[in-house]
């Protein structure tokens, strides 16, 4: 189950999806406003715990991601 929590800033408002499992489904929600290739920022330890999950969400969506890593603490 998940919760989604709207951020109320007028025309700027935006939506944040609270729950499990949700970085699988990551392509189904960024699809609408990925142009182009996608950056994916993450130090290396969420790398080696979250990368796949989402290059794999990612890729199902026909995004292209390229990670960009960085060094823990960064």
């Amino acid at each position: 189950m998940s919760e989604k929590i709207t951020v109320g800033l007028g025309e700027r408002s935006y939506d944040i999806h609270v729950g499990a499992g949700l970085l699988a489904q990551a392509g189904t929600f960024l699809k609408p406003f990925a142009r182009g290739a996608v950056p994916v920022v993450c130090d290396t330890n969420v790398e080696k715990l979250h990368l796949e999950t989402l290059e794999t969400a990612l890729k199902s969506a026909s995004i292209d991601e390229r990670p960009v890593l960085v060094e823990p603490g960064e």
